[in-house]
């Protein structure tokens, strides 16, 4: 419903670029992957079929996923099913034009001044009954202009206190480049942006929609559906306290901070559940409304909108008409409960069990399946800063602060990762000639890969020099024995600072606090890297951590194991997460020729200029020992054969990007 920042779902993480889709903000890039089922009490395939159930791996947490520790795929999707904007992506990854919504295009173009002008289209309304206008589309503004949070004093988005809107908007192509406030056309329909040059993505980084008068009486007080008069009148107010916050009036500013606080806040439920006491939070645009969500059992009910009008039409019979997301483990138990028919649809990492029972089930056309290759990644971060609106300060082993210290028991950290073992574990079963992915910036097949790999030294050879000795490493580690040569060397760096570090000694200082979720990939995953971390010295831990994805950005862990998804396909996709004030940056990495190199793909460049660019920051990255890409999923969609139009797509969100075919 509020949308999504960021065109990187973290959670399985949407990465997040600069586009503002779905009333969150100029943000368009990623959120988490995520996925997980308990609590099943009534069948999906039960003889009257209205209701879809959707295994989720992971759970959801938050209406918001414009708030970067609720920004997962799980949250994105349903913002997907709950809000619309100006475009959504088909499956053959093509830019479709909502226009049930409205429409856009640039009416000008020079080159300091570039203007898109965004136009709603009449008679749409929200699930209240409000009118949509262009009003709705301001929040986008205040979500990704640091210009605008700092003049109205809502706080300076890139300082240690942020701003009262913790948004994953700030810090993207729109931040870096609007110009001013945007323009209001008298009738209120339209909208008109400005830039200082002209803008790559500006097909895709529109602004999102809220229902912005829900705000204003939440900040009120209010709970409950107002009169159509309140509504009104509530959006003219919050046009007022906008406009009148920019130029410093005091109560303006007032106001629109408890806005801020209210917009971070009560969409989320992190720790519980929603039974429709704040009727306030469920007003939405979407084809469906949040009903209920139950914490214990992790499960969401969503229902139709009778007043839905702004996206394409569902279909007049044999409708879904209630669609239920319940946590499920991922892997083997959300197979057995696709099989029993407790859940619809399930997408994710079955693991090699769970694959070949999935097999067995299309063999004997108990379901259905369909396999491809997904645009989420699994990487590996370590931390070397503080992590965005985070009180304390990270010291621990891997921090900047330490310098050569630190940056040696990196790289050291990264050459034990056994990234070709996880990779044969985890792909291998999926596709037998599967390879080890090399950038974090492109995924192979795109126009990008090669020129960027050519540059980001991942698969060219390196040397150390530890005590005047030099000694070769390569991090395209495509054997057991180049993985036990990689060990020898971090060994020796290790070793350069604890001379007795090793394997079977526990070193208090060479403790790594990682952050992994439960998904029985990753409980595979980290079995294997506390092993081989172990060989030189790391002591790692094995646990799974609940809620993992709202905790990415907390100082006590020292590494993480997640997937980046993205929901949209732009020039500057990954900026978001490497920049230094990049709203994905949960790690507190500072660069600031890295900085320099991906604002440069903010502008007009060629195919092989973009490449180059990004291929010279992550050779820095990679010098820095930040991060290692993994590998590119593979992506498993089963579902029962009563259900029909299921055709996923490749981004996010995947399942579910034509939801309004779906029908039994």
């Amino acid at each position: 419903m509020l949308g999504s920042p960021s065109v990187f779902n973290n959670k399985e993480k949407y990465m997040k670029s600069s586009l503002f889709r779905r009333g969150v903000g100029m943000a368009a890039a990623g959120a988490l992957a995520l996925t997980g089922l308990a609590g099943i009490s009534a069948s999906a395939d039960a003889a009257t079929k209205t209701t879809l159930i959707i295994g989720d791996g992971v759970g959801w947490t938050s209406l918001n996923s414009g708030n970067p520790d609720e920004n997962s795929a799980i949250n994105a999707d349903v913002g997907y099913l709950t809000g619309n904007g100006f475009y959504y992506y088909d499956n053959k990854l093509k830019v479709i034009r909502n226009t049930n919504f409205g429409t856009y295009g640039i009416v000008k173009d020079t080159p300091t001044d570039f203007e898109v002008k965004y136009t709603i289209k009449k008679g749409q309304v929200w699930s209240d009954g409000t009118p949509i206008d262009a009003v709705d589309l301001l929040l986008s503004h205040v979500l990704s202009s640091s210009d605008y949070s700092i003049k109205a004093g809502l706080g300076d988005p890139s300082s240690n206190d942020g701003s009262k809107f913790y948004s994953g908007g700030y810090g993207g192509a729109y931040d870096h480049h609007v110009v001013g406030l945007p323009i209001l056309s008298k009738d209120h329909m339209s909208l008109t942006v400005k830039f200082d040059e002209y803008q790559p993505d500006w097909e895709v980084s529109t602004p999102g929609v809220s229902p912005v008068h829900t705000l204003e009486e939440m900040v009120d007080g209010r709970t409950t559906l107002q009169s159509a008069s309140a509504n009104i009148a509530a959006k003219a107010a919050f046009l007022d306290d906008y406009t009148k916050a920019y130029t410093g009036n005091s109560a303006a500013k007032a106001t629109m901070a408890a806005i801020g606080e209210k917009w971070t806040n009560v969409y989320n439920f992190d720790s519980g559940s929603y039974n429709g006491d704040n009727q306030l939070l469920a007003v939405c645009n979407g084809a469906y409304k949040l009903q209920s969500y139950d914490y214990d059992s992790s499960t969401v009910t969503l229902g139709l909108n009778p007043k839905y009008t702004s996206g394409p039409a569902l279909p007049k019979t044999n409708q879904v008409k209630t669609i239920v997301f319940k946590y499920v483990a991922d892997g083997t138990a959300s197979v057995q409960a696709l099989q029993n028919g407790d859940i619809n649809l399930y997408q994710g990492m079955p693991g090699a069990a769970g694959y070949s029972t999935l097999l067995s089930l299309k063999a004997s056309k108990a379901i259905n399946m369909i396999q491809a290759a997904s645009a989420s990644y699994e990487h590996i971060d370590l931390r070397t800063g503080d992590g965005p609106g985070t009180d304390d300060r990270y010291t621990g082993l891997f921090a900047a602060s330490h310098g050569q210290k630190a940056r040696d028991l990196r790289l050291a950290f990264l050459l034990a990762l056994p990234r070709f073992a996880t990779m044969s574990n985890q792909l291998k079963p999926f596709n037998p000639s599967a390879t080890l992915l090399n950038s974090n910036f492109a995924l192979p097949g795109s126009k990008y890969y090669k020129g960027i790999t050519a540059l980001n030294t991942l698969t060219t050879p390196h040397t150390v020099t530890i005590a005047g000795k030099a000694y070769s490493y390569n991090f395209n580690v495509t054997s057991a024995a180049q993985q036990k040569a990689n060990e020898a060397v971090a060994l020796k760096l290790v070793r350069k600072w604890y001379k007795t570090a090793g394997p079977g000694v526990d070193t208090a200082a060479l403790h790594v606090n990682f952050l992994r979720s439960g998904r029985q990939m990753r409980v595979e995953n980290n079995a294997v890297i506390v092993q081989h971390e172990g060989n030189v010295g790391f002591s790692v831990n094995n646990e799974t951590t609940s809620a993992w994805s709202t905790k990415l950005s907390l100082n006590a862990f020292d590494a993480q194991e997640f997937a980046w998804s993205p929901n949209a396909v732009i020039q500057d996709g990954s900026n978001s997460q490497y920049l230094s004030d990049g709203s994905n940056n949960h790690m507190g990495w500072i660069d600031s020729n890295v900085d320099d190199l991906l604002h440069q793909v903010e502008g007009k460049l060629s195919d092989a200029e973009i490449a180059k660019k990004l291929g010279q920051a992550e050779a820095l990255i990679t010098s820095n020992s930040w991060t290692l890409p993994i590998y590119q999923w593979p992506q498993v969609t089963a579902f029962s054969t009563s259900i029909k139009g299921v055709a996923p797509n490749s981004i996010s969100p995947s399942y579910a990007w034509n939801y309004w075919q779906w029908h039994f």
